[in-house]
């Protein structure tokens, strides 16, 4: 039986998108990929995640990207391309149902993980 995310866990991700963009470099658990994307609009939309709770989850992409780089950079991009698999794709020269697949892949773990540290139903 595949485990499927929360739907609280990809909401939590997509804020945290948001925030990332607009505090880039403010990370102090690893170098944020936020501060190397390189240009980006600026993102003014407003974000209900809290700077705690983003911190949190911008640590754990660290730790994700280090642990298996693959599965976290396609989320890590994943997200902040608004899910455009097909950007995702071009960037890492993987196909779109490849894209989609890992990113499921990688909230699923971002839900477990959330669950671990934030408790139960987080």
């Amino acid at each position: 039986m595949e485990h499927l995310a929360n739907r609280e866990t990809i909401v939590l991700l997509e804020q945290w998108a948001i925030w990332a963009k607009q505090n880039k470099g403010l990370n102090i658990n690893w170098q944020s990929v936020s501060a190397t994307a390189g240009p980006q609009e600026s993102d003014h939309r407003d974000t209900t995640i809290s700077d705690d709770l983003a911190l949190i989850i911008d640590g754990l992409m660290g730790k994700l990207i280090k642990r298996n780089p693959k599965l976290g950079n396609v989320l890590y991009w994943y997200y902040l391309s608004e899910g455009n698999a097909s950007k995702v794709a071009r960037v890492m020269g993987l196909n779109r149902k490849e894209i989609a697949s890992i990113a499921r892949s990688g909230e699923v773990w971002f839900d477990l993980a959330l669950e671990v540290i934030l408790g139960e139903g987080a």
